[in-house]
């Protein structure tokens, strides 16, 4: 795992003191049906992606974590559990910040784990379908303006 994503102090002791705020939206919905100890978790995955995802910009210019954080806000307002809200917000950082699935395991659990590194293999397969279906089509264009 690269070292920048969580600091130490947080792995090794989970405090709640060193884990960030949720945007205050997200947190008055998420109260709603969530317990402590569940928003607690979402907590250190929002503390885990916002490392993971710092430096890292959105073509718009704003910071990445926008992203995650809005996907999360979506599977919030579905009711969806714990674990994929948590999934929501960290589930590009296998691919995109150097994150092993074995540490996400670790610090979090072997469903959470599961459920980021199903979403980034599904966003790998729509890529390559999306790959193979430009290139039939460059070999159909080329073909007829071939002949």
């Amino acid at each position: 795992m690269n070292d920048k994503v969580l600091p130490n102090s947080l792995i090794e002791k989970n405090s709640k003191d060193l884990l960030l705020k949720f945007p205050k939206d997200f947190y008055l919905e998420a109260k709603t049906y969530l317990n402590k100890d569940e928003i607690r978790l979402i907590r250190k995955a929002y503390t885990f992606a916002h490392h993971a995802h710092q430096g890292q910009k959105r073509n718009d210019g704003s910071d990445y974590i926008s992203h995650p954080t809005a996907v999360a806000k979506v599977l919030l307002k579905l009711g969806m559990d714990a674990d994929s809200i948590c999934a929501g917000f960290m589930h590009d950082v296998l691919e995109d910040c150097d994150v092993q699935k074995i540490n996400l395991e670790k610090l979090f659990n072997k469903d959470i784990a599961n459920i980021v590194d199903g979403v980034s293999k599904l966003g790998k397969i729509d890529l390559e379908n999306k790959a193979e279906r430009n290139g039939r089509k460059l070999q159909k264009d080329a073909s007829y303006y071939g002949q």
